[in-house]
């Protein structure tokens, strides 16, 4: 049971980072050559995981995490078959939008289920090394087909056809692992009819019955509407504190350019190299995130530190593109380490954790979504190189940010 469990998030996760990524090497295709297009189909994938993400950890609270990971891969194959179908640019911005709500679905359901473990982080490393090599496998594989199949425009898919396909698996693989947790909800019917006997007993007792008023008290209805204004008033104060900000602006911009510079890619080096070269070429951001990740985690020096020299590599990285697309490999050890000094300094941080931390994946989501958008526009009155060079400089000034909240040392 727990091996079909963990084969399943892991193939899931897998699919849908894979095919999220297929369609980067086909971004001027998909898009009929359209700046602003590609931008918005690129954009389009992170607004509907930003969107969907806070609700899906609700919602699998309430309903319970299988159903979401269910859902992640329903969501995932639906966007994958009207990806391979469609070239109407609506419907392939609702496919990569759906692709969002997937993505979104799947991680707050599938990092509890993996919490629950005893080997949770194993499971959980397992996990994002799955996710990074199907960013990499996306980009790799769609880049060699579609160079392969430059000459039959119906063939220039044939990477999201493979990745859509693959999420298949992981929906077989759910829906036989719901088929065992039945059985052994039937199993454990008899022992349950004890418990609703205990239970039956406990609600006639004083103290379940002084709760029960507690519940329905309109005061202590009140009291909970204070805690939500509370929490509201303190989401809003660690937003806004001053050494804080900066730390948003960081996670906003290192992910938003990077972003950016990506999608733009390929229009800018249509005509310099093929699709197999840049497929490879963009692989190496994963690969030289996986690796930072690895090291990042092992370093004897202040999270600041490790933010600031993560940012300047990702700027310089970015520079780098202009001559050679082996800037992206920078680009990746940069975002790596950018990654695991902020998500390490922000845990050590004495705030609540669950705020920071979703402020933060809200601020890292919203650069994705949003700067890409914006260099898309600016695309329609400069070049490409103009706007890879103003995201760089853009990450090169964030490195002077202040970040001395951050300046704690690694245990």
């Amino acid at each position: 049971m727990v091996l079909l469990q963990r084969l399943s998030l892991y193939t899931l996760v897998f699919a849908i980072m894979a095919l999220s990524n297929a369609a980067i090497p086909i971004l001027p295709e998909l898009s009929r050559g359209e700046s602003i297009a590609a931008s918005l189909i690129f954009s389009a994938y992170f607004t509907g995981a930003l969107i969907a993400m806070l609700p899906s950890g609700i919602l699998a609270d309430r309903y319970g995490n299988t159903r979401l990971i269910h859902t992640a891969a329903v969501l995932t194959l639906t966007a994958g078959i009207i990806l391979t179908l469609s070239n109407n640019l609506w419907l392939i911005l609702l496919a990569r939008f759906t692709e969002g709500l997937g993505a979104a679905a799947f991680f707050p359901a599938a990092f509890a289920i993996l919490a629950e473990f005893e080997k949770k982080e194993q499971y959980i490393g397992e996990l994002n090394f799955l996710l990074n090599l199907g960013l990499g496998a996306g980009v790799f594989v769609a880049g060699i087909f579609a160079e392969t199949n430059m000459n039959a425009e119906t063939n220039m898919k044939n990477g999201i056809v493979i990745f859509t396909t693959l999420s298949i698996i992981p929906l077989l693989l759910i829906w036989k692992l719901s088929k065992e947790t039945k059985k052994e909800i039937v199993r454990s019917d008899q022992s349950t009819v004890g418990l609703k006997q205990i239970l039956a007993k406990l609600r006639s007792t004083r103290i379940y019955r002084t709760l029960r008023k507690h519940q329905l008290n309109p005061k202590s209805q009140t009291r909970t509407k204070r805690y939500t204004s509370l929490h509201t008033k303190k989401t809003m104060s660690i937003l806004i504190r001053p050494g804080l900000l900066s730390v948003w602006i960081t996670a906003f911009i290192l992910f938003g350019a990077t972003g950016a510079i990506i999608s733009i890619y390929p229009d800018y080096a249509a005509e310099k190299i093929g699709k197999d070269e840049l497929g490879i070429y963009l692989s190496t951001v994963y690969i030289g995130a996986m690796i930072t990740s690895i090291i990042g985690g092992h370093l004897k020096i202040q999270h600041d530190t490790v933010v600031r020299t993560g940012v300047l590599a990702a700027g310089i990285g970015a520079l780098t593109t202009i001559v050679h697309p082996i800037g992206f490999a920078l680009i990746g050890a940069g975002a790596g380490l950018g990654l695991i000094g902020l998500v390490s300094g922000i845990a050590n941080l004495a705030t609540e954790r669950g705020i920071t931390m979703g402020i933060f994946n809200t601020c890292t989501y919203t650069g994705l979504a949003a700067l890409p958008i914006l260099s898309g526009i600016a695309i329609s009155i400069t070049r490409e190189e103009v706007i890879i060079i103003a995201n760089s400089l853009l990450l090169l000034a964030t490195a002077v940010l202040p970040l001395k909240i951050l300046k704690r040392r690694y245990e």
